[in-house]
């Protein structure tokens, strides 16, 4: 059971901590407040920060179509808070989990826009690096409609 939920800088909430967490939590909040940002913190860290449940939250706030086995949609910086570089998600109690993602833009560095990459910590180890946006070749130029593959970095 998770006893207290730690979010920062993930897409419109800057920082927010619940604590006393019960079995049972009712969110209530206004249009735009940030309640589902909760449900999709709470789904990532679920899925231990698994990059289906990245591109998952990620299509489904930027209505794209989620390509995870390619790379993952354009739209997953917007699950940064207004262009932070980092998100960081933390669950305590019985269940325990923390990552952070941090967002390497790579726009300039290729002449295109929305492409890079994310890297991943989960727990305190360094876990994975995904691409998004145009598909990366190689470390010199992009190649549209090449497919990255997930890098494991151990």
């Amino acid at each position: 059971m998770i006893e207290t939920l730690t979010i920062q800088r993930f897409r419109g909430i800057r920082e927010c901590v619940f604590q006393n967490l019960g079995k049972v939590n009712l969110i209530l909040g206004g249009n735009n407040a940030g309640k589902t940002a909760v449900l999709d913190a709470l789904e990532f860290l679920a899925r231990d920060g698994h990059p289906a449940a990245l591109s998952g939250i990620a299509a489904r706030r930027s209505g794209e179509k989620d390509t995870l086995g390619e790379t993952l949609p354009s739209g997953v910086q917007y699950l940064f808070y207004q262009g932070e570089k980092s998100f960081f998600l933390e669950s305590e109690g019985t269940f325990q989990r923390s990552i952070l993602a941090t967002l390497h833009d790579l726009s300039e560095q290729f002449q295109r826009e929305n492409i890079g990459r994310i890297e991943l910590i989960r727990n305190g180890q360094k876990a994975e690096t995904y691409a998004y946006g145009e598909v990366l070749h190689n470390s010199t130029s992009p190649r549209i409609g090449s497919p990255i593959k997930v890098q494991m970095i151990l």
